[in-house]
């Protein structure tokens, strides 16, 4: 009877030890979750704010180049000519051709 009531000490403290160990490891398992939802959080914080700043940066300065140009009306005068405006288009066209011109034959004589 006595060896009967040992083993059953003995199984219920290894019981208790694998419920002590489940719960430590439940623990353990709430900590980290919290951890990376405060990680989450403070980046999703600190995203807003920074957002929040450019936005406002941004306005500021479109606020004051307005408010510039209004008190100071200035024409500006286009770097190059018509002339010299359509030149240039038109040698970037060419070269833009004769640049993917044999990729576009490739692709075309595939089906594509």
């Amino acid at each position: 009877m006595r060896s009967h009531c040992w083993v059953a000490t003995v199984q219920l403290k290894e019981k208790e030890i694998v419920l002590t160990n489940l719960l430590e490891e439940n623990k353990r398992k709430e900590t980290m979750i919290s951890i990376l939802t405060q990680e989450r959080l403070l980046g999703a914080s600190l995203g807003v704010v920074l957002t929040g700043v450019v936005v406002l940066e941004q306005r500021r300065y479109i606020y004051a180049s307005i408010s510039n140009t209004q008190s100071h009306p200035q024409v500006r005068e286009p770097m190059f000519g018509k002339k010299a405006r359509s030149e240039f288009a038109h040698l970037w066209n060419k070269t833009v051709d004769q640049t993917f011109g044999p990729l576009i034959k490739s692709l075309s004589s595939r089906g594509w």
